[in-house]
C-alpha cells in the first residue's frame, strides 16, 4: 500500500509530485490494497453480493413497509402531501360528517393516486350506522322488544330452541304453576293401572260418608290422602296396585335395595296399624324410564287384616313428570 506524501521531514528537502511512501502490512509484502485482497482471496464485489443475499434470506423488507399513509381531508390534500408513493400504498380521504370515506391506492405505473372504493372505515367505530342494521350495543339489546313472542306449551327447554320460543315455554310453565288454582285430587282408580289392584277397595265409609283414596300433584310432588279398605288379608312382598307412568315418583338405589317410600296407615276400625310403602323395581330418575319400572303399593311387614279400613295422608315423593 502506498500513501502520497505532501511534506518531507526537515533536512530531506521538499517532496516532489508523485513521491510516495511504501507501507507494508499483514506480513504480505504487499504495497497495495488490491494486492492484499488478491493474496487473501477476497473479492470486494462478491463479498457485498454475499452479504445482501444473506440478508434477503433473513428479512423480507416488504413485510416491514407500512403501506397505510393516513387519513386526508381531500384528494388534493393527499396528492399535495404525498405526490409520490410505493406499490401497495393506500390512504383514506374523509371530508367530514355527511361524506362517505374513500380509499385511494397509489398507481406506480401512472405515478398517481386513484380512488378505488367509497364508504370505507379504518375500524368499526368509523363505519356509519345504517337505519336497519344497527350497532350491537348492550343498552340497545336490553331495550329490544320481544316482537314475535307467541304462546308456547309448558315444556322443557331444548338446546335447539330460539330465544323467543324458550321465553314462551318458560312463561307457560310459570302460568301453569301460578294459575293452577285449587289442587286437583284424582281418584285412585285413575292413578293405578287397570287390573293391578289386589285386595284393596279404594275407599272407606267414615261416619256414613264414603271417603275415597286420592292422589294430587302439587309443585312437582305426589301427595296422597283418603281411605282404603281391605277385602282380604294383605301380606308382605306383594304389589297391591301399580301406579301409571304419569304418577310415578323418583326412586334411588339404597344399598342393595331400591328405595322404598313409607306410607303410614292408621286403622279406622281397630288398633291394628300397618305400614305400607311405595316400592320400585329399579332406580327411576327420568320420565323416559318410567314405562320400564314397576312402582306401586306394598306392605312393609306383617299383615293387614281382612275387611278393615285405613286412612292415609302425606307426600310420597318427587314426580318424574310434571
Amino acid at each position: 500500500m502506498t500513501i502520497p506524501l505532501k511534506h518531507r521531514p526537515d533536512g530531506l528537502g521538499e517532496f516532489e509530485n508523485g513521491d510516495k511512501l511504501a507501507y507494508e502490512f499483514g506480513g504480505t509484502n504487499s504495497n497495495s490494497l488490491a494486492e492484499a485482497q488478491e493474496n487473501l482471496g477476497i473479492n470486494a464485489k462478491a463479498s457485498l453480493e454475499y452479504v445482501d443475499n444473506g440478508l434477503d434470506t433473513k428479512l423480507d423488507k416488504i413485510d416491514y413497509i407500512q403501506h397505510f399513509r393516513g387519513v386526508f381531508s381531500s384528494f388534493a390534500a393527499l396528492t399535495a402531501a404525498l405526490p409520490i408513493a410505493l406499490d401497495g400504498d393506500y390512504a383514506h380521504i374523509d371530508s367530514g360528517s355527511g361524506f362517505d370515506r374513500m380509499v385511494a391506492i397509489f398507481d406506480t405505473d401512472d405515478s398517481t393516486w386513484k380512488v378505488s372504493a367509497a364508504n370505507v372505515g379504518a375500524n368499526t367505530d368509523e363505519v356509519p350506522e345504517g337505519s336497519i342494521n344497527l350497532y350491537f350495543k348492550s343498552k340497545r339489546v336490553l331495550d329490544t322488544p320481544l316482537t314475535g313472542l307467541t304462546n308456547q306449551p309448558a315444556m322443557e327447554l331444548a338446546a335447539t330452541d330460539k330465544i323467543l320460543e324458550a321465553i314462551g315455554k318458560l312463561q307457560a310453565q310459570i302460568h301453569t304453576k301460578s294459575n293452577a288454582g285449587p289442587v286437583e285430587w284424582v281418584d285412585a282408580v285413575n292413578v293405578f293401572k287397570a287390573g293391578t289392584l289386589n285386595a284393596l277397595v279404594l275407599s272407606a265409609t267414615v261416619n256414613g260418608t264414603v271417603v275415597p283414596l286420592q292422589f294430587a300433584k302439587i309443585n312437582g310432588m305426589l301427595w296422597i290422602k283418603g281411605c282404603f279398605t281391605t277385602n282380604t288379608t294383605v301380606d308382605a312382598n306383594r304389589y297391591y296396585g301399580e301406579l301409571i307412568d304419569s304418577y310415578k315418583i323418583q326412586a334411588y338405589k339404597v344399598g342393595s335395595q331400591t328405595e322404598a317410600v313409607p306410607i303410614n296407615t292408621e286403622s279406622l276400625t281397630t288398633t291394628n296399624t300397618g305400614r305400607m310403602y311405595i316400592r320400585s323395581s329399579a332406580v327411576l330418575l327420568n320420565s323416559s324410564d318410567a314405562s320400564s319400572v314397576t312402582q306401586g303399593f306394598r306392605l312393609a311387614t306383617g299383615d293387614l287384616a281382612n275387611n278393615l279400613s285405613y286412612k292415609i295422608f302425606g307426600c310420597l315423593g318427587v314426580l318424574v313428570t310434571l
